[in-house]
């Protein structure tokens, strides 16, 4: 799975810029494909690091953080996602402090801050000179929040705006919905989803939607090996690396460009 998940990155920067396919993989106006592949690599990246996580053999804590530098590179390059990137580097920052709480290996503390520091500053770096945006996006969206109180970039208003209708239509139908197909009609706006994955089951359908859409979101992680373990908790794993990315983006709703 870990070889797996190194070619899949490197088929992805490929596309990101171009180099085997025609057209860009994350240009402006084209979003959901990347979006989605760039979530479930990152899923995959944090399951896969788990594993190796809890292997003895010296190769595996390396391994692990190489996959889940791999997954901040993609979601923040691939995808152009503010709040991709945001969570896999929460993730990455995540499992480095939880394994050096369990080996006790505390001189690696010094090795980890600058590793954190080094990987957004390469890719920010990367995205400079190649016209990516995510972490750039970052900045700017923190900046406006300090600064103004909110961000100002339309992306976000635009979400804003989305965000309100969808609760406005959650309060006239909030048991049942409004089905499947009609979300982007009575949101009304670019012809867009919900861009948060929660109101779209609420919106699609109610409440009911939303509980069997966080029964198939969740179920997984009680067949997972390291679901009892000590430590390390995939219900963790999956929140930062899936459920919480949802908060702005449709990507299980949202299935064309």
């Amino acid at each position: 799975m870990a070889v797996g998940l190194f070619i899949s990155a490197i088929l992805l920067l490929a596309q990101r810029t171009g180099f085997v396919f025609d057209l860009e993989a994350r240009v402006s106006g084209l979003t959901t494909g990347a979006l989605v592949v760039g979530l479930f690599y990152g899923l995959a990246a944090g399951w896969c690091a788990s594993l190796l996580y809890m292997n003895k053999a010296r190769y595996s804590p390396p391994l692990g953080v190489c996959l889940l530098l791999l997954a901040f590179i993609c979601a923040t390059y691939f995808t152009a996602s503010r709040t991709q990137s945001l969570f896999t580097f929460i993730g990455l920052a995540y499992f480095i402090s939880w394994y050096i709480w369990r080996t006790k290996k505390f001189i690696l503390i010094i090795y980890a801050i600058l590793l954190l520091i080094a990987a957004p500053s390469v890719v920010f770096l990367i995205e400079s000179y190649t016209g990516g945006s995510s972490l750039m996006r970052v900045f700017s969206a923190l900046k406006d929040i300090f600064a103004d109180g909110a961000p100002q970039d339309s992306s976000s208003n635009h979400r804003f705006v989305m965000w309100s209708k969808a609760i406005e239509l959650i309060k006239q139908s909030p048991m049942f919905g409004y089905g499947t197909f009609n979300e982007r009609p009575l949101i009304d706006h670019n012809n867009w989803y919900s861009h948060n994955q929660y109101l779209s089951w609420l919106v699609s359908g109610g409440i009911v939607g939303l509980l069997l859409g966080l029964s198939a979101l969740f179920f997984g992680y009680h067949q997972f090996p390291l679901g009892r373990r000590k430590g390390l908790n995939i219900k963790i794993v999956m929140l930062i690396y899936f459920a919480a990315p949802q908060l702005t983006n449709s990507d299980l709703t949202s299935t064309s460009v």
